[in-house]
């Protein structure tokens, strides 16, 4: 099995649509009630309000989102920055998600989705203003052909956003969110990123460790999981033993061998 189908095996899931739709209690659901739902990373929605801010998005730029997911970012930013968001993921139940999702909130005229991977993309040289990346980077393992492609896609001067999991995976506990064994992980520690960021021509002028932020986000499900109530806390649109990776998620972020990091590069 190609490490590609090893992560969409990990997050393909056909009745997404159809979980999110009924969590939201109805099937024309807003931006607001889909917020919940449609970001698959830590904070949410918060944390994708603050990438924004940092990338200093304004109106009609042209923007990439790097491995979308079901494409909760992308209307984020549309909606909130009133730019165009073309977002890819490998993920088929993804794209196929993210493009009816935008229908339905009537985002379809800011955002569109494409299936395939970041290491190689199907986008023209030049193309974006802006790129992000948001909780990509531990499913892949060839960063340097990902971030070589962002380069390339982007215009001369462009900002490139990253909100990913750093730290020492040797001593991280498995399962995780983004992958079910060590083997299948590809989290590197913060200075690693960094150093390949700059060796794929980037500049790094801003980076930023969210430990603080993230354990902040997690409360609840810590409280859920002092309490033994953990497993009953996910609607099912999460991933499957959300009880398990979450916990050792947040056991990683007490130890301090993994967090959320920003990066942000021209």
């Amino acid at each position: 099995m190609s490490k590609d189908d090893v992560v969409i095996n990990h997050y393909q899931k056909t009745s997404l649509l159809e979980e999110i739709l009924a969590a939201c209690g109805t099937n024309t659901p807003t931006l607001d009630q889909l917020s919940a739902f449609d970001e698959f990373h830590v904070g949410r929605g918060e944390a994708t309000s603050y990438l924004g801010i940092l990338m200093e998005l304004t109106a009609g730029m042209n923007v990439l989102d790097a491995g979308c997911g079901a494409g909760g970012a992308a209307r984020h930013m549309a909606s909130r920055y009133g730019v165009n968001v073309s977002g890819i993921d490998l993920t088929p139940s993804f794209i196929d998600t993210a493009r009816q999702l935008s229908e339905i909130t009537t985002m379809e005229d800011k955002t569109d989705f494409v299936c395939g991977s970041v290491t190689d993309m199907p986008f023209e040289e030049a193309q974006f203003d802006a790129a992000y990346s948001i909780h990509v980077g531990m499913n892949v393992s060839d960063k340097t052909s990902f971030y070589n492609e962002v380069r390339r896609c982007l215009k001369q001067g462009g900002t490139f956003a990253i909100y990913d999991i750093c730290g020492h995976q040797s001593q991280m506990k498995f399962p995780m969110p983004w992958s079910a064994a060590t083997e299948d992980s590809a989290v590197l520690a913060a200075g690693d990123v960094q150093a390949l960021l700059e060796n794929s021509g980037f500049t790094v002028i801003y980076q930023e460790k969210r430990r603080e932020f993230a354990l902040e986000s997690l409360s609840k499900p810590r409280a859920m999981r002092e309490a033994g109530k953990l497993e009953k806390a996910a609607p099912p649109v999460y991933m499957e033993d959300f009880a398990k990776k979450t916990s050792n998620l947040i056991d990683g972020l007490d130890d301090d061998v993994c967090s959320p990091w920003i990066f942000i590069c021209r």
